[in-house]
């Protein structure tokens, strides 16, 4: 690498300039090689590249699919019928268009690809990496659906318009270390089957790594999805960035150091499984890293002001703590979760609230003896006005238990001495003394958390 940048006010492996025959000079003085220099963009493209103007949402959907067929049908024509299915069920396809190739196709195939490459040139291997690094992308190159069943080279690779790597599948690591991508990075619905890394790349335009969704409002197959390490670290984000629906299936994805700009999305939903890790299992992130990274995207979210989705990386994060702490402090974490969802339920605290006021009301009842008055008596059936519309009172030592309950867990009301006199209280035994004082403590432990869950949910500082 050259020890200066061209630019000083740029990244160093920004494009500073296209030469004549499509290579490209980086602001570090790193010479890319053009695309239609690469083998394996020759294979890609064997029918022609798209035209110009082309985009991901308007391009030559034919010429994409034929490009497709000879790049699946060379690199896929020795799986087994089994890998053949995993892979059309990965990307969409059907497992015919994954079969070998006939040999009218490869014999057109090789001869388009001397033609390109020069004469006596062969295919690349299909057991060997597929090396795209330092190649320069001019124009917009269609990955859309394709297999890439080895080690897959992207280091340092620039892309001068869209990278469209759509609905397509990497079956073994797929490095893009350092790349640029100058336009639209399009990886909606794509499968990371191994690690996906990009580390240090630049976004210059949207990056896609959400569900894949055309004009129509119809779906690909499946969401992105990374099924080991996604490292982002010190990769740059210069607009918005999708993970809308994203699932890591064993990894939360590594932003250290990264510059995330501020509308990018992560999913967020309520089973927080459905997107993102579980917290042990095998080959499942350790709980201290996932922690750390969720930290990251925690902090993220404060500074771009994402109140919701702090809150949920704080309640991931918190879910990890509650897995390393010993075994101790274990319990505090666990009724922090169960009474208050980290601090962002109201309900939860409202529900235990009731629950504490019904439990001391029926232990206040069944202590006394006085539980079957909550029963009906005689053919008059129920009396559904408690008695207070009539002479008899059946109900008063229901509403003083009642009074008493919610005296207890709410004492700062004042309304004990509405229900309970000094003779209720004389006659109270150790048992009842006993859950009103485990009431008033319930009591204003879940007032906090109420106190907490609206701050959080409404926002207030």
């Amino acid at each position: 690498m050259a020890e200066k940048l061209t630019d000083p006010s740029k990244a160093a492996h920004e494009i500073f300039e296209v030469l004549e025959d499509g290579d490209a000079i980086r602001n570090d003085g790193v010479r890319l090689q053009a695309a239609n220099k690469n083998p394996w963009y020759v294979l890609a493209t064997i029918y022609g590249e798209q035209p110009e103007g082309a985009v991901g949402w308007k391009h030559d959907k034919n010429l994409a699919a034929k490009n497709r067929r000879a790049w699946n049908g060379w690199f896929c024509g020795h799986l087994s019928d089994e890998e053949r299915a995993d892979r059309a069920l990965k990307t969409g396809l059907e497992q015919d268009d994954l079969a070998p190739l006939g040999n009218a196709e490869l014999k057109e195939i090789e001869k388009r690809f001397a033609s390109r490459m020069g004469k006596g040139a062969k295919l690349p291997r299909k057991d060997e990496t597929i090396n795209f690094s330092k190649t320069f992308f001019l124009k917009f190159v269609c990955f859309e659906k394709f297999v890439f069943e080895n080690k897959c080279n992207f280091h340092s690779a620039g892309f001068q318009k869209t990278g469209y790597f759509c609905s397509s599948v990497f079956i073994k690591e797929a490095h893009f270390r350092s790349a640029i991508f100058m336009s639209h990075a399009g990886f909606a619905s794509v499968t990371f089957c191994n690690y996906a890394g990009f580390r240090s790349a630049q976004f210059c335009e949207e990056a896609s790594f959400k569900w894949y969704e055309d004009r129509k409002k119809e779906r690909a197959v499946n969401p992105v999805r990374f099924f080991d390490i996604a490292n982002f670290s010190s990769a740059i984000f210069k607009s918005t960035a999708r993970f809308n629906e994203a699932q890591f299936n064993t990894h939360v994805p590594e932003f250290h150091a990264a510059e995330l700009y501020d509308d990018t999305v992560f999913p967020t939903p309520d089973k927080y499984t459905e997107n993102w890790p579980k917290l042990k299992g095998e080959g499942v992130m350790p709980a201290e890293d996932q922690k750390r990274a969720y930290n990251r995207l925690r902090l993220f979210m404060n500074k771009s002001l994402q109140i919701d989705e702090e809150q949920f990386f704080h309640r991931q994060e918190m879910r990890c703590k509650t897995v390393l702490a010993r075994w101790y402090h274990k319990p505090f974490y666990w009724l922090f979760s169960w009474f208050s969802d980290y601090g962002i339920s109201v309900w939860r605290p409202l529900f235990w609230m009731v629950f504490v006021m019904a439990f001391g009301f029926v232990a206040n009842l069944w202590i006394n003896g006085n539980l079957a008055t909550l029963l009906p008596h005689g053919e008059a059936g129920m009396d559904w006005s408690f008695g207070l519309m009539g002479e008899d009172d059946p109900w008063a030592k229901p509403r003083q238990a009642a009074g008493w309950s919610i005296s207890n867990t709410l004492p700062f009301l004042g309304s004990g001495k509405y229900f309970t006199g000094d003779e209720f209280a004389l006659d109270m035994s150790a048992w009842l003394k006993f859950i009103g004082w485990l009431q008033t403590l319930f009591g204003y432990i879940l007032l906090f958390f109420l106190g907490l869950g609206l701050r959080n949910r409404f926002r207030l500082r």
